[in-house]
């Protein structure tokens, strides 16, 4: 691909990484689980990834942005790898938990994820798609009473977004 051609003489993988994650924005790619499953843009940022990972396969923010364009493509076990890599190797990032969560869910490991995207929303609890996450998780793990917390504060740090009042 062009980004990853183009890098190739670059030992640091953080700029390809914001460069895909620039591309995917730009292009409009769907975020979630399966939204793209065809898109040609996410396939290129996946090898992309997968190539600034060889670059430094300790950059945790190369795997959960991998995780995050598998998880579009709808490839749940290889976004579940990955954002397990990403969680072990960036342990205060939020979005490495959210992207766990996304792929434990995907899995059909929906106790785990709710574990998931509480750790992403005690790392980042003023963020609305953190506590929108973890609400919808408890709801599909069969706990709606403790879902409620999670939309409500949802509800308080976006009050415009519709979102999390359908969760309540």
């Amino acid at each position: 691909s062009v980004v990853a051609s183009h890098f190739s003489w670059m030992k640091d993988p953080a700029p390809v990484v914001g460069l895909c994650r620039a591309r995917l924005g730009k292009a409009g790619v769907p975020e979630g689980f399966a939204s793209a499953p065809d898109d040609k843009t996410a396939k290129v940022v996946a090898a992309d990834l997968k190539k600034a990972i060889a670059l430094d396969a300790a950059y945790g923010p190369a795997q959960v942005e991998l995780a995050r364009a598998l998880l579009v493509l709808g490839k749940a076990d290889e976004a579940l790898a990955a954002a397990r890599k990403g969680t072990e190797l960036s342990p205060a990032d939020p979005e490495a938990y959210s992207a766990l969560g996304v792929a434990l869910l995907a899995t059909g490991d929906a106790e785990k994820a709710v574990a998931s995207f509480k750790r992403s929303a005690e790392l980042a609890p003023g963020d609305f798609g953190r506590q929108l996450n973890l609400g919808t998780a408890l709801l599909a793990s069969g706990k709606p009473k403790e879902a409620q917390p999670a939309f409500e504060m949802a509800v308080r740090i976006a009050p415009a977004d519709a979102r999390a009042e359908n969760g309540l």
